[in-house]
């Protein structure tokens, strides 16, 4: 293929001329150049506002997405901030309860432990062994005993503590006596002469009536044993008067 000729000159006198010989396909490629950034810059021309259009709404829409995404999380954080007051609320509730049952079982334990001290004590023979007063002897050796000796007709015998009547036998010196087992180590022996009111195997409280003893028949003899082995009455007696 021949080369094209270009030239070049200038309309002023004795200009020069300039020529350039270019092959055909530079010059197509030049002007199909030419034409392609021409197109772009048209296309463009007229595409520009929808592109920016279109990233605009595109920017929209982003930013209504992370507005509802905030609102979402708003309303969880909302939701979460009821419920931990709610939680709240009924936690201190169950500490309230929690407290009043405390406070419940203590005073249960506490009555408890005051009942128990009370029933322990009802069953230690520490009382006075007759109803009114009376004169005492002790009387020394191996079986220990108080002797009584009371000035009032009438004057009655009574049990030092709760218990159970174990014997009931006659008496060398005193007729009859009353063997009492207080069901903690301590059993206690009233001798007597006067009228008998309790039987074998009957359940007695502090302060049953044992015997009522007439005019001739104010003494008495007190003995107590703690675990098989007798002691003196005194060591856990109450003299009150």
């Amino acid at each position: 293929m021949d080369k094209k000729v270009f030239i070049i000159t200038s309309e002023e006198e004795n200009a020069k001329v300039y020529k350039m010989r270019v092959h055909p396909y530079v010059v197509y490629g030049v002007v199909l150049a030419f034409c392609i950034l021409l197109g772009v810059m048209i296309g463009y021309a007229i595409f520009e506002s929808e592109i920016w259009n279109a990233s605009f709404q595109q920017t929209v829409r982003w930013q209504e997405d992370m507005k509802a995404v905030q609102a979402e999380k708003d309303k969880k954080i909302e939701e979460l901030t009821g419920q931990i007051s709610e939680l709240t609320v009924r936690i201190a509730d169950l500490e309230d309860q929690n407290q009043v049952l405390t406070d419940n079982l203590s005073e249960k334990i506490e009555s408890e432990a005051v009942l128990a001290a009370k029933v322990e004590a009802a069953y230690l023979p520490t009382d006075f062994p007759l109803t009114g007063a009376a004169t005492m002897k002790e009387v020394d050796g191996e079986e220990p005993m108080c002797v009584f000796t009371s000035s009032l007709d009438g004057e009655m015998v009574i049990a030092t503590a709760h218990g159970t009547v174990i014997a009931v036998n006659a008496d060398a010196e005193y007729e009859q006596n009353v063997w009492i087992d207080h069901e903690n180590g301590y059993v206690t022996i009233y001798r007597s002469k006067g009228d008998m009111k309790v039987q074998k195997g009957q359940k007695v409280t502090k302060g049953t009536t044992l015997f009522i003893q007439g005019k001739d028949q104010s003494e008495m003899g007190y003995q107590m044993i703690k675990d098989g082995v007798y002691i003196n009455p005194t060591e856990m007696m109450s003299v009150n008067g």
